[in-house]
């Protein structure tokens, strides 16, 4: 394909991308201006980082005549870090105390998660926290979950895992870092399957039919979550299974997206 109709169709791609992403913005009452700076960041971080040549350092000068920016930009986006969040920790923390909770034996009743006790009595809330959570108070830990609606205490003085999974309802900030988080993963997955060979390509499939009624999309959201969370569940106990990278050995973050859309046909 000739390198201006490349462009043409990779401006396509990207606006489409872009589109939801933008509508968020707008939504919650930011400006163009502000987004534009998010974009200027980016590309600075995506050059610094991505784009590096061997045996040399990476400077302004060059960051500057890859991106465009002046000098004094990239001096200045370069010396602050818009993708580290607070939030973004509390839910890494939240996700690996449930992910060991549904999958460490030591938790579990019949293969299935356990009530567990919030003192020292076995099969203990405060040993999950020590094992998973870091260096944090289990406390900490079970305000987090509590706000998010994941867990749920009992009269006996245990907790009870109420959700398969850490989805931070009511905290809009920490469903937005999701959306950041997930969204990111998916286009990774996509650029990494557009110049890998056969061999090396990453599992991106989908299913999609139009003129669907209205109606018979209630029964196939509930029926297709059904079998989605299903298929999540059993690769995630086969994921928890992989032992701790060494010290010395390369290590990877790896895992499996399953989304839901939908949208009114054009000729609506």
């Amino acid at each position: 394909m000739a390198s201006k109709d490349l462009k043409e169709v990779l401006t396509k791609a990207v606006a489409l991308i872009v589109r939801p992403l933008v509508r968020l913005w707008i939504k919650k009452g930011y400006s163009y201006k502000e987004f534009e700076e998010v974009i200027r960041w980016v590309f600075v971080s995506v050059t610094e980082f991505d784009f590096q040549i061997e045996n040399k350092k990476q400077t302004d000068s060059r960051i500057s005549v890859v991106t465009g920016l002046t000098r004094h930009q990239v001096h200045h986006y370069r010396s602050i870090n818009l993708e580290d969040s607070s939030e973004n920790a509390k839910s890494n923390r939240s996700t690996r105390v449930i992910t060991g909770w549904m999958s460490d034996e030591k938790y579990l009743i019949k293969k299935a998660p356990a009530e567990l006790y919030l003192d020292e009595r076995q099969p203990s809330f405060l040993s999950l926290v020590k094992e998973y959570g870091g260096d944090i108070s289990y406390k900490a830990v079970l305000d987090e979950l509590l706000e998010r609606n994941s867990v749920t205490k009992t009269v006996e003085d245990k907790v009870s895992l109420s959700t398969s999974g850490f989805v931070p309802e009511g905290n809009e900030a920490a469903i937005i870092e999701i959306i950041g988080h997930d969204a990111a993963s998916l286009v990774d997955t996509l650029e990494h399957n557009l110049n890998a060979d056969k061999t090396h390509k990453w599992y991106q499939k989908k299913v999609c039919y139009n003129k669907i009624p209205a109606t018979w999309l209630v029964n196939f959201k509930k029926l297709s979550a059904q079998k989605a969370n299903a298929l999540l569940e059993e690769l995630n106990n086969d994921l928890s299974e992989a032992p701790e990278a060494k010290e010395d050995e390369m290590s990877y973050e790896a895992g499996i997206g399953i989304y839901y859309f939908e949208k009114a046909d054009e000729e609506n």
